[in-house]
């Protein structure tokens, strides 16, 4: 009972977005980790090519961070949750108008 639930709470999309973060992590240590031991091989082009590659991954990861937030506004509807206390003769179209 307890491990169907626990299955439940965690469905794929979590999981999935779970396993992404910490590879990313995992990946930011190791760039962290090379540019340190470039820097102190005194390989400074090196180190500030692997830091300019870490920003602009860095970036990439904002934009595709921004559109999954942005979608998932989108699907949020604020109205449903408050229109059944508003009034019962009240009729509201929920469907996406483009």
């Amino acid at each position: 009972m307890w491990n169907t639930n626990k299955i439940k709470i965690l469905n794929r999309n979590s999981l999935v977005l779970l396993l992404k973060k910490i590879f990313n992590f995992f990946e930011r240590l190791g760039y962290v980790r090379a540019v340190n031991r470039l820097t102190r091989q005194g390989l400074y082009e090196e180190a500030e090519v692997l830091v300019l590659d870490l920003k602009e991954r860095e970036k990439e990861r904002e934009l595709v961070k921004l559109e999954r937030m942005k979608r998932t506004k989108l699907g949020y509807n604020f109205l449903k949750q408050y229109i059944i206390p508003l009034s019962p003769f009240m009729s509201v179209n929920f469907e996406k108008q483009i």
